[in-house]
Parts: structure tokens; sequence; C-alpha cells
């Protein structure tokens, strides 16, 4: 049987607002990003997406956006938190998009923050428990941009970074997956307005 599982980024925060690097450290919504988790509730209950089970990170802000799209009662879930970033937790975006992208997984460990790899294995793991539980059918997951683009790479494999250039992992977008067979499928990308592609 087809179960779908809806996994939602977060609102926009103030350290997005800031560009400021935001992992495992947390900030509050903006009004923005409230009003960003109110149009996902909108578009998904528009779609037809009633939720039996949700679940979010640990993190107050993906907390808060579930609780604005949502009214279902949700399980927080560490391993559904952000790449750690070590050092460059709270720090300018500026310093880190100085290192040349094919060497930035290693300047991220050096800096004591966790591996590409770390993050694929731990976000897919507490996915994939999540799905396998036999009363769940529609869940809806609040996680974080890096931590959705890990679980992309699970999936598409050889074809995420494709992928990830032309369906970029805004505040408040929606990755449609089904899991059936113990696979997990990218069905389609939902965006609120302001960021429709």
């Amino acid at each position: 049987m087809k179960k779908i599982l809806v996994l939602v980024r977060h609102g926009e925060t103030l350290f997005n607002m800031e560009n400021r690097v935001q992992g495992w450290c947390d900030s509050p919504l903006t009004e923005k990003g409230r009003q960003q988790a109110v149009s996902a509730g909108k578009i998904l209950k528009a779609q037809g997406y009633v939720f039996d089970h949700a679940y979010c990170s640990s993190a107050e802000r993906a907390c808060d956006t579930l609780e604005l799209i949502s009214s279902v009662p949700y399980v927080r879930c560490k391993d559904l938190r952000e790449r750690c970033y070590g050092n460059m937790e709270g720090e300018s975006r500026r310093i880190s998009h100085r290192v040349p992208a094919d060497m930035r997984d290693t300047f991220y460990v050096a800096m004591g923050g966790e591996s590409r790899a770390q993050v694929q294995q731990r976000v897919y793991h507490q996915l994939e428990q999540i799905m396998q539980k036999e009363d769940h059918h529609t869940v809806l997951a609040v996680s974080h941009g890096e931590a959705i683009a890990c679980m992309i790479g699970m999936v598409l494999k050889e074809q995420a970074d494709a992928f990830l250039k032309e369906h970029r992992i805004e505040n408040c977008s929606m990755t449609i997956l089904s899991y059936s067979d113990a696979l997990f499928h990218l069905d389609k990308m939902l965006y609120i307005p302001e960021t429709a592609h």
C-alpha cells in the first residue's frame, strides 16, 4: 500500500532573514515565517491532505511551523534536526560561501559539525522508521533545508544535484514523497505563492 509523507521546511526565521548559519542553534519565526506556515497549511488542505500523524525536528522553529500548518498532535524527533555546523552556528553565511562548494563538507566537519553523509543517514533512517509504522498512511513532517536536501539525495541518488538546482528548498516548501515496498519516491514539490517556481 502506498503511503504519503509531506516533508515541509520551517518558515522564515530571524537567522534566515539575517543570512546567518542556523543548524542546531535556533531562532524564532519572523511574522513572514508565520504567514508562510499558515499558507502552507491552506495549500495542503486544498490539495486534500488529511494527516493521521505528524512529526517535527526538536527545534522550536520547526515545532512552531507545524503548529501553524496543522492541529494534529505531533512528536518531536532529534534526528529530523538540521545539519550541525559546529563552530559556524550563528555566523554569517558569507564566511562559508567563501569556501568552494566541493570543500564545504570537509570545512563543516573541521569546524566540529556533521558530514553530509551523517545527516543523510540519520534523517533517512528516522523517516523510514516513521513510515514503516502500520497505522501511518499520510504523515506530515517538518524539518530543515539541508536535512530535506539530504533526504532528497538519498531518494534520488545521482539525480539529486540536478533536481535541487531546479527545485530549491525554500521556507515552507513542501516535498511530497510516497513510500511503498520499503522505498521512498519523490512525487512533487509544492510552494507557497511567493516562492512558486
